[in-house]
């Protein structure tokens, strides 16, 4: 398998949400804490949103290299650590009894995790030329 799966799935799901966060805000927030949350916490969550876009971004335009192993470590990392630390962040707070986009959220930073930690332990696959 070659990484483009892995980062063009990473690049539209972390893009949709990014927009999302970005543009709606109150609206997501709604249904993660509430009609009740702070200013401040809507201008995080677009912030939140304008980082989730810019690593997509940057997964999109590596969408072509070859990814894995030692080649194209900063992308494999940059993606496998934020991914790890947002699992567990998300996961100690759904724990204590989180809404259900909670959960979801910490599933799909669980599933980048475990594609980019394979991806950094596995030699990568160059696609065969096209004819």
């Amino acid at each position: 398998m070659t990484s483009r799966p892995i980062l063009v799935g990473t690049a539209l799901a972390l893009g949709a949400i990014g927009l999302a966060l970005l543009f709606a805000p109150d609206e997501v927030l709604a249904h993660v804490v509430g009609e009740n949350a702070s200013p401040a916490i809507a201008v995080l969550t677009q912030l939140l949103g304008a980082a989730w876009l810019g690593l997509a971004y940057g997964n999109w335009t590596a969408r072509g290299l070859v990814v894995g192993g030692i080649h194209g470590r900063a992308i494999v990392i940059g993606n496998l650590m934020h991914a790890t630390t947002g699992a567990l962040v998300l996961l100690r707070h759904a724990v204590g009894g989180a809404p259900l986009a909670v959960w979801a959220a910490a599933a799909l930073l669980a599933a980048m995790s475990l594609a980019f930690g394979w991806l950094l332990r596995t030699a990568p696959r160059v696609p065969p030329p096209k004819p």
